[in-house]
């Protein structure tokens, strides 16, 4: 496997979403620069074989290649998503206010391409109602 050096590895502000990613090819990383969010994953680590005798010294094992990446599914399929609850009491659910803020978020849920959910709840057990609108989108 060739060794990539990197000069400057950070390409990403630390107080934005990262737009830009170093490839990971089939052999490791590579130098070639992809803009994009890398999607989230992880190295399964390959347990190395017990040594015996004097030299006990354990190796690290750096073969961070392709064939042993795992993508994680879950964190992927969450990652962009907002969701929004406005809570008003039931009492204040048919006030001047509401209707102008369901309009708000409704807008503001289709304008987002499918990223964000807008729910207005009034009951206080409104769980039940949140895992539904999660499923659903």
């Amino acid at each position: 496997m060739k060794q990539v050096v990197i000069e400057n590895p950070v390409l990403n502000s630390a107080f934005a979403e990262p737009e830009r990613h170093w490839k990971f090819g089939d052999e490791g990383i590579t130098d070639e620069i992809v803009e994009a969010r890398r999607i989230s994953a992880y190295f399964v680590p390959v347990a190395q074989p017990k040594r015996r005798g004097k030299d006990k010294q354990l190796v690290l094992d750096t073969e961070w290649t392709a064939s042993r990446k795992k993508e994680n599914t879950e964190i992927n399929q969450i990652r962009g998503r907002v969701l929004v609850v406005e809570y008003k009491g039931e009492h204040l659910i048919g006030g001047p206010d509401t209707d102008e803020k369901r309009s708000i978020g409704e807008i503001w849920a289709a304008r987002s391409s499918g990223r964000c959910i807008f729910m207005l709840v009034g009951k206080v057990d409104y769980k039940s109602e949140i895992r539904n609108a999660v499923k659903g989108s």
